[in-house]
């Protein structure tokens, strides 16, 4: 749905603030149209978008699409394949670093070393 609701709005200019537009896209991508009109009435989804928007505009992003990796990196804007796997590499790295196994005691099914 959210593929369709990019390619609606960017190749064919249809709006993502009209509701039948909305849920129009989201029937085209095999949603049940009962679905999509009960997500735009859900309290909960609408506070989810909500909070991403806020979240957004507290770490200084403000536009679609934006990609944000670990809470550190953002990719933003249509981007060749090669950066989004710079970034995840990168991601990947740090985070081996930051839980690498350090040696100590450990145990085992065949008892514990030390």
């Amino acid at each position: 749905v959210e593929e369709r609701f990019y390619h609606g709005s960017i190749t064919e200019g249809r709006s993502l603030f009209d509701r039948q537009q909305l849920v129009a896209m989201a029937v085209e991508a095999g949603m049940p149209k009962a679905d999509a009109e009960a997500a735009l009435e859900n309290d909960d989804f609408r506070a989810t978008v909500s909070d991403d928007e806020a979240h957004a505009q507290s770490i200084g992003l403000s536009g679609v699409p934006v990609f944000v990796m670990n809470e550190k990196y953002a990719i933003s804007g249509a981007q060749a394949a090669d950066n989004f796997l710079n970034a995840l590499r990168q991601v990947w790295d740090e985070q081996q670093t930051e839980f690498s196994a350090t040696a100590g005691q450990t145990c085992g099914t065949d008892g514990c070393s030390i």
